[in-house]
């Protein structure tokens, strides 16, 4: 993924990001395949593995089983962004944020592995919800045993960190009169991803350019009109 300078962060960020967006989709290359999965990072203070399941029926597994690379792709929300909202001469664009992973995939053979990381999936997703009942489930009971009837038919795999690529693009190119306004813009918005791309760029905005950084974002904003970003 190419990233303009303007909208790149770093690899504790970006996998920050993957904490809390754990939903990926993993792209195998020999042949070309894709499988959308939940992950988990195996230590969030020093990660070193995303890891997943996945139905043995999908043909993605056999990549797993020869070690492969592949690439593990995060998205954010997005939304669009008018020129109308802005001043001045402007083109259409979107604001958004994506994360890449790649690395080596490996799949595990190991019901009691396979297992602690269902539960461990349960628990993170159980926590992160905001809807209601807030009261935590768990793989208990008949579910557990529903659970242990179906390992036979799903395998754990994980991926070994190598490269991470992250694009917060939330207007850094953009004057500060202008991130404002299509800051409120999307605040207001009926949208849900809309609002979700304001409160990212709420919390970009704290991040301050120093003068270098500002004759930067002259020059690419110039050089990458914005619809091409």
């Amino acid at each position: 993924m190419w990233v303009n300078p303007l909208f790149h962060r770093d690899r504790t960020a970006a996998l920050d990001f993957v904490g809390r967006n754990p939903f990926a989709t993993i792209v195998g290359s020999t042949p070309i395949q894709a499988a959308h999965l939940p992950v988990l990072l195996d230590d969030l203070n020093d990660p070193r593995y995303l890891i997943g399941h996945v139905p043995l029926v999908d043909p993605i597994v056999e990549q797993f089983r020869r070690g492969a690379r592949v690439l593990a792709v995060f998205g954010g929300p997005a939304g669009y962004v008018s020129p109308a909202v802005m001043t001045g001469t402007a083109l259409p664009t979107y604001n958004f944020v994506a994360v890449h992973v790649t690395g080596s995939a490996e799949a595990i053979d190991d019901e009691e592995f396979l297992l602690d990381h269902l539960h461990a999936l349960t628990r993170a997703a159980e926590a992160a919800k905001s809807y209601e009942p807030q009261c935590a489930w768990s793989i208990r009971g008949a579910a557990a045993e529903r659970a242990e009837s179906l390992l036979e038919h799903i395998a754990a795999f994980r991926i070994e960190i190598d490269t991470v690529d992250a694009k917060f693009k939330l207007g850094q190119d953009k004057s500060v009169d202008d991130r404002s306004r299509i800051q409120h813009a999307l605040a207001g918005s009926q949208n849900a991803n809309d609002r979700a791309v304001a409160a990212l760029m709420s919390a970009n905005s704290r991040r301050c350019a120093t003068p270098e950084t500002r004759t930067v974002r002259t020059t690419e904003s110039s050089a990458h009109p914005a619809v091409a970003d």
